[in-house]
């Protein structure tokens, strides 16, 4: 929002923070900003992900549920995301997984992985301390 926020109000300068200015999609100048969306989930499952306009990669990075390691679906022909790829597209996938690993580590700038860092009994599951106190 900042980023946004300051070309709005017509601030210039070079200010070190995440995003871009959205002021261009807003205006109608251009159709979109990017194309691959970086993701992760940490609730039931460590999981990070990317995300093009025709493929995304989910890394699974604890078992705790039994879910396949790498998941890659085709978007344009399995929207609903049934049919595991990764078998079939390896080098896709691993090429995918190194563009998301390169992006983290970029947004850490040499901190500690909160994923990482978080300890799986921090995590809510279905009949854990969260449900048996309602």
């Amino acid at each position: 929002i900042a980023p946004t926020l300051l070309d709005v109000l017509g601030i210039e300068g070079d200010f070190e923070m995440d995003g871009q200015s959205l002021l261009p999609l807003i205006r109608g100048d251009v159709r979109d900003i990017g194309t691959v969306v970086h993701l992760s989930e940490n609730t039931y499952q460590k999981k990070r992900g990317l995300r093009t306009e025709e493929w995304k990669l989910l890394h699974n990075l604890d078992d705790l549920l039994g879910s396949p390691r790498m998941e890659l679906y085709n978007l344009k022909y399995d929207p609903g995301e049934q049919i595991n790829l990764i078998d079939k597209e390896r080098d896709l996938g691993m090429e995918l997984l190194e563009q998301m690993n390169t992006w983290v580590q970029e947004q850490l700038r040499g901190r500690a992985d909160p994923l990482s860092e978080q300890a799986v009994r921090k995590r809510a599951f279905p009949g854990d301390f969260y449900e048996s106190q309602l």
